[in-house]
C-alpha cells in the first residue's frame, strides 16, 4: 500500500488549504456540541471509550473501535467484526505491538510507515478482510479508520473526500508523502494555531486535525 515515491509538493499544497479563511469556521462546525442527531457524529471518533491508543487496549481491536469508525460513517460487517475479535486478534495483536503507539508520523523512520512494515502489513490485512466481508470497495476506507483509530498520531486516514482535496502525484504513497510534508515545521504550527483558535479538544491528534480540515473542504 504504501509507495516509496514521495509527493513533494504536497506540504505547499496543504499550507494553503490550512491557511484558507474558512478553515476556523470548519472546524468549529464539525466540533460543535449539537444535540443529536444534529452536527457530525465524527467529532465522537477520538473520544468513544476514551480512546483506541490507551495503553490497555492499544494493541488490540476493540468492540469500542468498531464503534467508533462508526461515527465516520463505516459499518463494519459482523463476519469482519469476529474476525477483529476473535478469529484474528492474535495476528493483529502481534501486529500492532510493533507499530509505535506513541510517535508522530513526521518523526517516523521509513521503516515504520513504507511499504514491508509492520502498519503496511496491518493496513494490507485489514484491507483484505474488509473486502471478503462486505464487497462493497470500501477495504482503504475502513482499513486507514481503523489503524487511525488505534494509532492516531501515526496513521493518517485517506478517504474520497481528503484525496480529491489532496490531489496525490500518480505513484506517491499517501503515508509517507504526508510524512515528509509535516516534517515542514510551518505546516504543524498552522495546523496547531487552527486547531486552537476553532476550540477543537486538546486530545484531537494534529493528523486528525488535518483530516478534517481536508475532508471538510472536499464536503463543501
Amino acid at each position: 500500500m504504501a509507495s516509496e515515491k514521495v509527493d513533494d509538493g504536497l506540504g505547499e499544497r496543504l499550507l494553503l488549504c490550512v491557511q484558507a479563511s474558512r478553515t476556523v469556521g470548519d472546524l468549529r462546525e464539525y466540533w460543535a456540541d449539537k444535540p443529536w442527531p444534529e452536527g457530525f457524529s465524527g467529532r465522537w471518533f477520538e473520544s468513544i471509550g476514551g480512546g483506541g491508543d490507551q495503553p490497555a487496549v492499544a494493541n488490540r481491536i476493540t468492540g469500542t473501535d468498531i464503534v467508533a469508525v462508526a461515527a465516520l460513517s463505516v459499518r463494519i460487517p459482523i463476519w469482519m467484526s469476529w474476525r477483529l475479535l476473535e478469529s484474528d486478534s492474535d495476528e493483529i495483536e502481534s501486529l500492532l505491538a510493533h507499530i509505535p503507539r506513541d510517535q508522530d508520523l513526521w518523526v517516523a523512520v521509513e521503516a515504520t510507515v513504507g511499504g514491508g512494515s509492520e502498519a503496511d502489513l496491518l493496513w494490507s490485512k485489514l484491507a483484505a478482510m474488509s473486502r471478503e466481508a462486505s464487497k462493497t470497495g470500501m477495504r482503504r476506507v475502513t482499513a486507514g479508520k481503523l489503524l487511525a483509530r488505534k494509532r492516531p498520531r501515526l496513521i493518517p486516514i485517506q478517504d474520497t473526500n481528503v484525496m480529491k482535496v489532496v490531489q496525490l502525484r500518480a505513484g506517491c504513497g499517501w503515508w509517507l508523502s504526508l510524512r515528509h510534508a509535516l516534517s515542514d515545521e510551518r505546516l504543524r504550527l498552522a495546523i496547531d494555531q487552527r486547531a486552537a483558535e476553532a476550540g477543537v479538544p486538546s486530545h484531537v491528534s494534529t493528523l486528525r486535525v488535518l483530516d478534517v480540515i481536508l475532508w471538510m473542504r472536499g464536503r463543501g
